[in-house]
């Protein structure tokens, strides 16, 4: 994070100095982008934006109308703040201290009689109503110290993320070459990122996910289709595109969109693990092979007893598509295979046998995971809504299988 007007604030020279936040003590959090030092009057065109100034009384003096033409100007040009010496050089180092809530020290604020009593009186009449951090110093401060320690702190930022960039670059480089799943995808946005990361489909189902380090999984797709279309533009987000289509979207829950280096980080994060998704996703063959994927996998995971508890499941299998239900029925179809074994006409028959029993789900108005455990069986769990209906749900899936796949 770059450092903000706060963290200058603390920097020892300017605690021994003792400072008076005369306007914008809201705004402290303001990250600084550089600091300039300057005693211009006129500082149009040379700042960029975000820079704190940090100037002398000398460019104030005239009153409290040329004081208020100055942080006027400064606040136009884009300045994050101003930080400025008195003109008593004499000023005791010891008085006028922000407060607890401005830099999180033992501080007291109000003693002008340290300050240049006259020029802080004037210098709080100008700055009435800045929108922006207006702040007189106790004394005299070196300014080159304060310069060094924040442009130090900020080229090591700067540094950082483009390790940072780097690492991102080689972990996503690395994943994509290896041709791995989007669930290990996830998994590795989310351990680069600190937070949890989720890959879902156009109509919110959840097609792989992984939790950050605070949350649990349960947590994190607990009612995740209501929670994604009502926090749809709010998470940050990004989409996965492949061929044109728009297959679906990584999000970061309740991640609004900071600014700063965590922004860029998360941003950069979340851009490179879909460009390895995008590249995963062109191999398979639709939209229906990446649910069928995520569904398949729980079942697995059911199977083999990894899915965590009950609870846990149920939250996991309702964010893949499945309604929520009374109880759940597995069902196992098979059908005769007909084909040589390990041909391309045999795995084709697959496909068509397993898009054929999504058809009969849906056509029989259910909603089931689907799994191809191997070719020539289909593993499914239907929900049940109701505890009695298991033989009505049964015969109505078989009637529907009957006319979508007959004979």
């Amino acid at each position: 994070m770059p450092p903000t007007i706060r963290d200058v604030l603390a920097l020892d020279p300017v605690r021994r100095a003792g400072a008076q936040v005369l306007a914008g003590d809201g705004l402290l959090d303001r990250p600084v982008r550089w600091v300039h030092v300057s005693q211009l009057t006129d500082l149009t065109g040379l700042l960029r934006g975000g820079e704190l100034v940090l100037t002398t009384a000398d460019p104030l003096r005239g009153g409290p109308a040329r004081a208020g033409d100055y942080l006027r100007h400064l606040e136009a040009a884009g300045a994050a703040g101003v930080v400025i010496e008195p003109p008593d050089a004499d000023a005791s180092p010891d008085t006028d201290r922000v407060t607890d809530r401005d830099t999180g020290g033992d501080t007291d604020r109000d003693t002008d009689r340290d300050t240049g009593g006259g020029f802080a009186a004037l210098l709080r009449t100008a700055a009435a109503g800045a929108g922006f951090p207006v702040v007189l110093l106790g004394g005299t401060v070196r300014f080159v110290e304060v310069t060094e320690a924040v442009h130090r702190r900020i080229v090591n930022e700067q540094y950082e993320e483009v390790r940072f960039a780097q690492r991102a670059h080689e972990v996503f480089t690395a994943l994509s070459l290896e041709a791995a799943p989007p669930e290990v995808i996830v998994a590795r946005a989310a351990e680069l990122a600190g937070a949890a990361v989720v890959y879902e489909d156009v109509a919110h189902r959840v097609l792989a996910s992984a939790p950050g380090p605070l949350d649990s999984g349960t947590e994190l797709l607990a009612d995740w289709e209501r929670r994604a279309r009502l926090a749809a533009e709010e998470w940050r987000h990004t989409p996965v595109d492949v061929h044109g289509e728009r297959w679906g979207r990584l999000v970061m829950p309740g991640r609004a969109r900071p600014s700063g280096g965590d922004g860029r980080r998360l941003g950069m994060v979340l851009e490179r693990a879909a460009q390895a998704l995008t590249l995963r996703l062109m191999a398979e063959q639709s939209q229906a092979d990446v649910a069928l994927r995520a569904q398949s996998g729980l079942i697995s995971e059911l199977v083999a007893g990894r899915a965590g508890t009950e609870a846990e499941a149920l939250v996991r299998a309702r964010a893949v598509g499945l309604r929520p239900g009374a109880l759940y029925l597995p069902v196992a179809v098979r059908y005769a295979a007909g084909a040589a074994a390990g041909s391309s006409e045999e795995f084709r028959r697959d496909r068509e046998f397993v898009a054929a029993l999504t058809r009969t789900v849906r056509a029989a108005g259910l909603s089931s995971l689907t799994s191809s455990v191997r070719i020539g069986e289909v593993a499914l769990v239907l929900s049940c809504p109701r505890p009695d209906d298991e033989d009505w749900l049964l015969k109505r899936f078989a009637a529907a299988l009957a006319r979508q796949v007959p004979g």
